[in-house]
């Protein structure tokens, strides 16, 4: 029989596993190679534009030798803004393992402040290096100016709230309850007209009883009696989340443990006729508390709002990466 040889080689950043120089009889088969990638690489195509990995040659009537092809992986890095800013710079790249993108920025909105991205980081600008995966985040944004917020005493809190901007966060004290089937207390807030959520993180500067209330909030009206869903923490950084699902009706409260600043994140949002509360200690991964049905007026209101158990003693919290959303 005539005999042919079969040579298989790699270039540069891969390898050919099998038996890489072959003969065979005429008409015969080969054994199978395959083209082993280096970290980082490809395979892309044989010389002779083969693209079968692994690659067995049969009814060879020539000799070969073939070499086999790698490119490098790429990647795609996607920033995009949420609510209240933009991003500047390539929000949309392309980049080989191991390498490095280009610096983006989160530039917030007049009035608000970069929060962080999606994934928790806090860098801004930022530059994604030693590439190995797909990246897809979002900017969020806050604010903590008084500009954007409406304060006010909710029924008789027995003394006035007050609320002070220190630039990036909000501090609010006030009197009064959070239970029952009236509210007395402070609340600094936005209007909602639409489906929506106010998230924040906060800090409590010592709440003197434990049914003091710091957290966040949507209600239906300004009055004492209005329905409304809570979450927030305790005067013992216990996490609280508290319903009224009808005027002037009685307050439902779940506990669900407790957060250890400045670690403390609280979240609230509508959706239609749904409420539900969240928790988190990072501000990203967030684990829901409170899921209730309750019919609300199409404008409604959410905000900050902050009790202190008592009618003579104010409780203060101070919250900061302020994010709503309209």
């Amino acid at each position: 029989n005539n005999t042919y040889t079969l040579t298989y080689a790699a270039v540069a950043n891969g390898t050919v596993s099998g038996t890489t120089g072959q003969t065979v009889n005429y008409g015969g088969s080969g054994s199978a190679v395959t083209a082993v990638p280096n970290t980082g690489y490809q395979f892309v195509n044989w010389s002779d534009g083969g693209t079968a990995n692994p690659r067995t040659d049969v009814n060879v009537t020539a000799s070969l030798s073939v070499t086999a092809n790698f490119a490098n992986n790429t990647y795609t890095l996607t920033y995009t803004a949420g609510p209240n800013g933009t991003v500047s710079g390539l929000t949309g790249q392309t980049v080989n393992y191991g390498g490095s993108g280009s610096a983006v920025t989160a530039v917030p909105n007049t009035g608000y402040q970069f929060v962080n991205w999606s994934d928790g980081s806090t860098a801004n600008p930022r530059t994604d290096g030693n590439v190995k995966a797909s990246l897809s985040v979002t900017a969020n944004f806050g604010n903590g100016s008084l500009a954007a917020w409406t304060a006010v005493d909710i029924g008789s809190p027995g003394r006035a709230g007050t609320v002070t901007s220190l630039g990036g966060s909000l501090k609010v004290s006030g009197a009064g309850n959070i239970s029952g089937t009236a509210d007395n207390f402070y609340f600094v807030y936005q209007i909602l007209t639409a489906n929506g959520e106010i998230r924040a993180r906060l800090n409590l500067n010592g709440g003197p009883v434990a049914n003091a209330r710091a957290g966040v909030m949507i209600r239906e009206s300004l009055t004492t009696r209005a329905k409304c869903q809570f979450v927030g923490l305790d005067g013992a950084n216990g996490y609280k989340s508290s319903i009224r699902t009808s005027a002037g009706g009685s307050t439902t409260v779940a506990s669900s443990g407790t957060g250890t600043a400045p670690n403390i994140w609280v979240r609230v949002v509508r959706y239609g006729d749904r409420v539900t509360t969240y928790k988190s200690s990072n501000g990203t991964t967030w684990t829901q508390i409170t899921a209730t049905n309750v019919s609300m007026a199409v404008k409604i209101y959410l905000g900050l709002a902050v009790a202190s158990g008592s009618t003579t003693a104010l409780n203060t919290a101070v919250f900061d990466n302020l994010m709503v959303v309209h």
